[in-house]
């Protein structure tokens, strides 16, 4: 038995199902509610032991903690051949049985967004080292320049973190790892990770390695809106899926802005407000008629953008021509390692043969 927690949005599920069909194939997947029983979750994890199957409990945030607890300690140890009493019978566990749960749950940050901090330190204590905090993806806060070292860098400074990046190469690839479109397509994206970093850690309440701050000197807050990989990935597919014809702030503004306004309009006026305050997005002239109020941030213009939405878009036009990247531009991108040129390569084989001589 084991559990991935962490905040939404992080790839928890995706990997719960890589891993179970991985180990069995066939699998049982329940997404949780507040209504489940005791009753309830014993017929699944019964259902599922006396199949030999693991069985992914979806959403353990969304069980009351005393269900939750008393229903999964039978199965915490069970092993093939143990039989375990469900009501007035038994159930003989076969090979292959196991639990996967999944949760938004967080040891550190903000608990009372999800479960109390008593249920965490239970479940820790009953399932040792399965407990698995799955947490947001490590990203440097740096430029794209910077991203990529020298050879003569290696060994003085450490390789900035990339991995929310290299998803987002991950998905502009095609089978054999080429990326074509716009010609800041990788910088781009670089930058698109770096802010969504920012703002995952914002709303998970975590450590910034560069402190963030709103054009009117406050700190942002992010309760109501959960900044997830999800739309991150969204954001790069459906732009690609476009082929790259409109801006990526339109992209952003589809994906990320305009849902997170009918949760929270002033939050996503903070988001957008800092977005364009980096002057990496949002700085073409059409997106003034997004206007966060100067003190509540309360996100004004989405009405005027989506009647107008055929007009607009069509500021919204690339109309450059598309870029192939090489071979070498997306590993260095990838790796954070910039390659020597030719020319250097040619000199020093050039240099080593006249040392033979």
């Amino acid at each position: 038995m084991a559990a991935l927690v962490g905040e939404t949005g992080t790839g928890k599920t995706l990997l719960a199902r890589k891993i179970a069909q991985e180990l069995t194939g066939e699998y049982e997947f329940i997404v949780a509610s507040y209504g489940y029983t005791k009753k309830d979750l014993l017929y699944y994890l019964g259902l599922a032991a006396k199949e030999g199957k693991i069985v992914i409990i979806d959403g353990l945030n969304y069980i009351l903690p005393a269900v939750l607890l008393e229903s999964i300690d039978a199965f915490c140890e069970a092993k093939p051949g143990q039989k375990i009493p469900i009501g007035s019978k038994e159930v003989e566990v076969k090979p292959g049985f196991g639990v996967i749960l999944t949760g938004n749950i967080t040891r550190s940050g903000i608990q009372d967004r999800y479960v109390g901090e008593k249920t965490v330190r239970a479940l820790a204590n009953r399932l040792n080292s399965g407990f698995i905090e799955y947490g947001l993806l490590p990203q440097s806060h740096i430029s794209f320049e910077e991203s990529i070292l020298d050879e003569e860098e290696l060994g003085k400074k450490k390789i900035p973190n990339r991995e929310l990046f290299e998803v987002g190469l991950s998905l502009l690839a095609d089978e054999k790892g080429n990326i074509s479109g716009p010609k800041d397509l990788l910088k781009k994206t670089w930058d698109l990770s770096v802010l969504f970093s920012d703002l995952q850690k914002i709303y998970a309440g975590e450590k910034l390695e560069t402190s963030v701050k709103l054009p009117g000197g406050e700190d942002m807050v992010l309760k109501e809106y959960a900044i997830s990989n999800r739309t991150f990935r969204a954001v790069l597919e459906q732009w690609e899926n476009d082929n790259f014809r409109y801006s990526s702030d339109w992209y952003i503004y589809n994906n990320l802005i305009r849902p997170a306004s009918l949760v929270s309009s002033s939050e996503a006026g903070q988001i957008f407000a800092y977005l364009k305050g980096t002057g990496m997005f949002f700085q073409d002239k059409s997106w003034d008629a997004l206007k966060p109020q100067s003190t509540t941030y309360r996100l004004e213009g989405i009405e005027e953008i989506e009647r107008n939405q055929k007009d607009f878009l069509r500021s919204q036009e690339l109309k450059e021509p598309t870029y192939y990247f090489t071979p070498q531009e997306v590993s260095e991108a990838l790796m954070g390692v910039r390659m020597p040129s030719i020319e250097k390569v040619v000199r020093e084989k050039n240099a080593r043969e006249e040392r033979k001589e």
